[in-house]
């Protein structure tokens, strides 16, 4: 198979689903005049991916990313050269950064590589096709632990190329002021079930509510993940989509601010959420099940849980969502 032309003729997009679906193992090079990168596949799956310029192994990213200062990760890579060790392995035994964030900074560094590409209106293309198996691990720790589907990237990537104006979404957007006006014409829409999938994902500041509300929903869901910090929610969230599963997340009203999405408040974090998979159910919880200020692109609203009420977390979502007896999910 080969694959060489020009970004006029053949958009990333396109590029992309002919790798995934001839399920192809090998790397794809583009060069623009806004820059140069390269995206490695196995399998028809997306391994890695680079920009030039951008962090080459797993310390620069560490550094990039402000996830331990530079002077940290110099005396690491010493002790690790000194230990004969690999970098991320010493990282993991000491406890230094978990498994799953590192596979968050991974997967974070591929998707923005890639969806940045999709600016790249302009420029040549090659596909080299691999012999053998595939690619080996890069040495540099950036190669994703699991295939990243290339269709859901060239989804995103399109729908983001055509949004003029909105700010890349490894960076986070900002949402517009909603008149009055527009959220009178949600409340008029017609009610409809939401789906029920099989995976709840929750974002809560305070441990105590987040611990009961992974208890009830437990009840509700196959699987639930609770985060008190939104960047390691959204982490999870992509490990999700990227495998092509879409989960029902419930966003706390006093979600803070967050240094590592540039969030300021829950409603900017429903807006990273959204340029994420815009079809992907995004419930408020806040307290009593109130409704302030809501957004458009909200999905609903449910109660917070409380001393007074913990189950009321529960009886609202069933107003919201699918019958559990309809989907095969848990019920009560």
């Amino acid at each position: 198979m080969s694959l060489v032309g020009s970004l006029e003729d053949l958009g990333l997009g396109e590029i992309l689903q002919i790798i995934s679906l001839s399920r192809k193992s090998g790397t794809l090079r583009l060069r623009s005049g806004e820059g140069e990168g390269h995206i490695v596949f196995r399998d028809g799956e997306i391994r890695r991916a680079a920009l030039k310029g951008e962090p080459t192994d797993l310390a620069e990213l560490l550094t990039r990313k402000q996830v331990l200062p530079s002077e940290e990760v110099d005396r690491l890579l010493a002790h690790a050269r000194s230990e004969a060790e690999p970098f991320e392995d010493l990282l993991l035994r000491h406890g230094v950064v978990s498994v799953e964030r590192l596979d968050g900074l991974r997967l974070e560094h591929v998707e923005g590589a890639v969806l940045r590409m999709f600016r790249w209106i302009t420029g040549d293309f090659s596909f080299e096709v691999h012999a053998g198996p595939g690619p080996e691990p890069h040495p540099g720790g950036l190669t994703l632990s699991g295939g990243l589907n290339p269709q859901f990237l060239a989804l995103e990537g399109t729908r983001l190329q055509d949004e003029a104006g909105r700010v890349d979404a490894e960076e986070g957007l900002e949402l517009p002021f909603h008149e009055p006006e527009l959220e009178a014409e949600r409340r008029q829409e017609p009610a409809r079930w939401l789906p029920r999938p099989p995976t709840a994902i929750v974002i809560e500041p305070d441990l105590e509510c987040l611990e009961t509300a992974k208890s009830l929903l437990s009840e509700r869901f196959l699987r639930v993940h609770a985060f008190q910090r939104p960047d390691l929610g959204i982490e999870r969230i992509r490990q999700y989509l990227g495998r092509g599963s879409v989960p029902l997340v419930l966003l706390s009203d006093r979600t803070p601010a967050d240094s590592l999405t540039g969030a300021r408040d829950w409603r900017q974090i429903l807006g990273r959420l959204k340029a994420l998979a815009p079809q992907m159910p995004v419930l408020l919880m806040a307290e009593g099940g109130a409704r302030p200020r809501l957004d458009p692109a909200l999905d609903g609203v449910v109660q917070r849980p409380d001393a007074k009420n913990p189950r009321g977390l529960l009886a609202s979502l069933d107003e919201l969502l699918e019958p559990p007896e309809s989907t095969g999910s848990k019920g009560v």
